[in-house]
C-alpha cells in the first residue's frame, strides 16, 4: 500500500506539475494574446493619429498659399504703381527739357531757333 500510495501521490504530483505548466502557459498565452491586443490598438491609433496631422498639414499648406498669392498681389500693384509714378515722372521731364530747349533756341533767334528747334524735336523723338 505504500507502494500504491508513493505510486498515487506520484501520480498526484505529475498531474500538479503538468496542471502548474498548463497554468503557465495558458498565461503565457493570454500575456501574448493581450499584448498582440495592445499592439493592433496602438497601430489604430497611430493611424489615426497620422491622418489628423495629414489632415493639419495640408489645411496650413493652403493657408500659407493662399498668403503667399495675397502677399504676391500686393507686391505685384506696388511694382505697377512704381513703374508707372516713375514712367510719369520721365514723361514730366522730358516735357521740361523740350520746353526748355525751345525756349533756349527762340532766345538765340529766329533763322538759328528754327534750325535748332528741328534737332531738338529729332533728338527728342517727335517731328
Amino acid at each position: 500500500m505504500i507502494y500504491l500510495g508513493y505510486a498515487v501521490n506520484g501520480i498526484e504530483e505529475k498531474d500538479n506539475i503538468n496542471c502548474d505548466r498548463h497554468d503557465q502557459i495558458e498565461s503565457q498565452f493570454l500575456n501574448v494574446s493581450n499584448n498582440y491586443d495592445r499592439v493592433r490598438n496602438l497601430k489604430h491609433e497611430i493611424q489615426q493619429s497620422e491622418e489628423k496631422v495629414v489632415q493639419s498639414i495640408e489645411e496650413e499648406i493652403k493657408t500659407k498659399e493662399h498668403r503667399i498669392k495675397t502677399i504676391s498681389g500686393i507686391l505685384d500693384a506696388i511694382q505697377e504703381s512704381t513703374r508707372s509714378e516713375t514712367f510719369t515722372q520721365q514723361r514730366q521731364q522730358l516735357r521740361k527739357m523740350k520746353i526748355t530747349n525751345i525756349n533756349r533756341l527762340n532766345n538765340q533767334g529766329p533763322k538759328l531757333a528754327v534750325r535748332h528747334k528741328k534737332i531738338a524735336l529729332r533728338q527728342l523723338g517727335t517731328t
